[in-house]
């Protein structure tokens, strides 16, 4: 995996979510937008057991509880297949 750094998310705020049949995108303030097209996962600081998962279609999620949040650290690892 090549190096990457999202840490310019930290401290944005989710503002929109929007779903495609094979892309969600991720609306920040500031103008910010990160699109997915592929499986992903998410723990939230609440919840720091429990990782989700998602490949898409995403059928159901609980996504949307990240609306209005800010962003708190940001992780990027190699899934496993």
């Amino acid at each position: 995996m090549p190096d990457l750094n999202f840490d310019f998310l930290k401290g944005q705020e989710l503002a929109l979510l929007c779903f495609g049949p094979y892309m969600l995108c991720f609306h920040f303030d500031g103008g910010t937008t990160l699109q997915i097209e592929a499986e992903f996962s998410h723990t939230t600081f609440a919840d720091d057991k429990n990782t989700r998962k998602y490949t898409f279609p995403i059928s159901a999620s609980s996504l949307t509880r990240l609306l209005m949040k800010k962003v708190e650290s940001v992780q990027l690892k190699k899934m496993e297949s």
